[in-house]
């Protein structure tokens, strides 16, 4: 964000005007104090849990949706077996994708209080807790066998496929936008029935997600001051208190204060709405893409076992750093 590329937007937003975005909103758009785009909404990942599967086999769901990494992986172990004695395992507790730009699975790596981006803006994802975040989902697939054998192979469509079509799949970490998926499926009586719980806590002692949570506009730098008026006025428009109301249709949330409980009647969206206070976004550095790109790749080998976790972060630090000289 700088302003070779956007407008800075500051002079157009008093201060009433910026209060009325959410905290988490605000953040997102914001850098050295200037405003940098208008936000528009809120979306974020939580653990999606398949009912029936967790009653079949006896097991309890999560208090208030909330469970420590050790309750989480005793409850995957029972949500995995064998269901036609042929010595293979036929239903699973857990999977996830492994991608750039899909954070699924970072809920649980940051678990125990690692960043990505220090407060400084330095690359930070190494050490004791890096390690031990990732040696989580690592053991997750090779210590308590509670995922696919080709867990850190699947993208986001084979992982969904596995839970929401198959159902073979009890946990699945995903957006917001499944609830309403799953909502729609189950009423007409093709789905399966559905809760929404927090990320295990681990060290950190609070449910965590990684997300690029917010959605905004930023404005290209333009010649036209009229023409950059009436973008200015375009957004102030769609940002209006009724539009975010719409956001329900969406399964969505809004970024505005002032627009609260449109899903009063329904509890998965709260529990997931909630879920906003726990969310970290994306790190706001210039080379996160190429980040990403390696942290992603170096994880899925970690999970696939071609490295141990160690050597996964290690290797994502020196690619990171030879990265960050190379600039």
């Amino acid at each position: 964000m700088n302003d070779s590329v956007l407008e800075p937007l500051d002079e157009y937003f008093t201060k009433d005007e910026v209060k009325e975005f959410k905290y988490l909103a605000r953040s997102a758009v914001m850098k050295d104090e200037r405003i940098w785009g208008v936000p528009f909404m809120m979306t974020t990942y939580s653990m999606f849990l398949n009912t029936d599967m967790f009653r079949q086999r006896g097991v309890d769901l999560p208090l208030d949706g909330n469970w420590t990494f050790e309750e989480f992986v005793e409850k995957m172990k029972a949500l995995t077996w064998d269901d036609n004695g042929d010595g293979k395992l036929d239903y699973f507790g857990f999977v996830a994708p492994i991608k750039p730009d899909f954070y699924n699975l970072w809920g649980i790596i940051l678990s125990d209080g690692a960043e990505i981006v220090n407060e400084r803006g330095e690359y930070a994802f190494y050490g004791e807790k890096a390690v031990s975040g990732l040696q989580k989902a690592v053991d997750l697939k090779h210590k308590e066998s509670v995922t696919p054998e080709e867990f850190g192979l699947y993208d986001e469509n084979e992982a969904w496929n596995l839970f929401f079509n198959q159902r073979k799949v009890a946990a699945y970490p995903t957006g917001s936008w499944a609830a309403k998926t799953l909502q729609d499926k189950y009423q007409s009586g093709e789905g399966f029935e559905y809760v929404v719980a927090n990320y295990p806590i681990g060290d950190r002692r609070l449910p965590i997600s990684l997300n690029n949570a917010v959605s905004a506009y930023g404005i290209f730098k333009q010649e036209d001051k009229a023409k950059l008026d009436m973008c200015v006025k375009f957004l102030k428009f769609i940002t209006k208190d009724n539009y975010q109301k719409e956001l329900e249709r969406l399964g969505v949330f809004p970024v505005k204060s002032t627009v609260e409980d449109i899903y009063i009647n329904n509890s998965n969206m709260k529990k997931i709405e909630d879920c906003l206070s726990y969310t970290i976004p994306l790190p706001k550095h210039r080379e996160w893409n190429e980040i990403d790109r390696v942290l992603q790749n170096q994880i899925r080998l970690a999970i696939i076992g071609d490295k141990t976790a160690e050597e996964a972060i290690e290797e994502a630090k020196r690619q990171v750093m030879q990265l960050n000289n190379g600039r």
